[in-house]
């Protein structure tokens, strides 16, 4: 109780500020305002994370159509890529606020999926430094302040793991969460880890464990595939979501060289699938090649065996009164 109370003072105060977005939140306050006027659009990550920032938009008055946009995609005509600008300074009368609070409850629990999962595996002490390790971790803080994914697709794994571990003879409710974590972020595959490792240690029942992770794996995947292909069908109409994609695919092909390229883009524009079905596989396509093609590099981005000692700081919003920051930095202690 008073870890939890800690971690509400510390999500909640001054959330409103600031009051324009902060980093990418212009994405996810845009995408979420789509979803809620039933508008396509186009993003790498997965839908349910957004979906869930868009429920107290539906029973906001004035949001139907109104032009909460943040962000403005186009084409380059130059080269085909596509790009974004930022289009509102700040957030007027959306209530992005609803919106923080949703991230500031995924970070409570977070924590609390950090302490039944040390307490399940070591103990009642080490979960209770644990949670209070992920409390006053800046960069945890920060994330789950704001309009972001990642305290979403972290505390739905954490749960995933809780529940396997706590009764890995019933791992159907472990991989629900799993399901709803990479319906987030397809990131979330990180927690195949743990029940990997321990598939790799069940020396004595090694036909149990691997059964007990297909259970896990199937339904999470399961979850997974029926998120993307029902819960946007039900926000989004199949046709307009295919008519929208087409329209980028088409443009990407006037300008592509590489042969292999133009013929996958021709593949995904020719094919006589059913819409219900054809829109599902492009946006996860998307997705796909969102995350192993990568974006262009950002300038403040560092490579991956630097992040340890938090070399570079990646700011998030720089253009707050009397010259303060946001910024992405963990806490030292913690992290040693």
């Amino acid at each position: 109780l008073g870890i939890t109370i800690i971690s509400l003072g510390l999500h909640i105060f001054k959330i409103g500020y600031p009051n324009h977005p902060v980093f990418d939140e212009a994405h996810f306050a845009t995408y979420a305002t789509d979803y809620a006027n039933a508008e396509t659009h186009l993003d790498i990550h997965p839908p349910l994370g957004k979906i869930i920032y868009s429920i107290p938009l539906f029973f906001e008055k004035g949001i139907k159509g109104k032009n909460y946009k943040f962000i403005d995609l186009y084409e380059d005509p130059r080269t085909g890529t596509l790009n974004y600008n930022r289009t509102n300074n700040d957030y007027g009368d959306f209530p992005y606020l609803k919106l923080r609070l949703i991230s500031a409850v995924f970070g409570l629990l977070l924590v609390l999926a950090i302490y039944l999962f040390f307490k399940t595996l070591i103990g009642r002490n080490a979960a209770i430094l644990a949670s209070l390790f992920i409390i006053f971790e800046n960069a945890l803080l920060v994330e789950t302040r704001l309009i972001l994914l990642n305290g979403m697709f972290l505390a739905f794994g954490f749960f995933s793991l809780y529940f396997f571990f706590k009764n890995r003879q019933q791992p159907v409710i472990a991989g629900l969460f799993l399901g709803l974590a990479l319906s987030v972020k397809l990131t979330a595959i990180v927690f195949w880890g743990p029940v990997l490792a321990y598939l790799g240690m069940a020396t004595n029942n090694n036909q149990n464990a691997l059964k007990q992770f297909l259970k896990f794996s199937a339904t999470g995947l399961i979850l997974f595939f029926s998120i993307v292909i029902f819960m946007n069908n039900f926000f989004i109409s199949a046709e307009k979501r295919v008519t929208y994609y087409q329209n980028i695919i088409q443009n990407q092909l006037t300008h592509q060289k590489d042969e292999i390229t133009k013929s996958y883009f021709k593949l995904l524009l020719n094919n006589g699938l059913n819409p219900n079905i054809k829109a599902p596989l492009i946006e996860l396509n998307t997705s796909l090649s969102g995350y192993t093609g990568g974006v262009d590099p950002h300038p403040q981005q560092s490579k991956w065996y630097e992040w340890p000692f938090m070399k570079q700081i990646m700011i998030y919003d720089s253009k707050l009164d009397n010259n303060r920051t946001i910024g992405l930095i963990g806490n030292p202690f913690i992290w040693i």
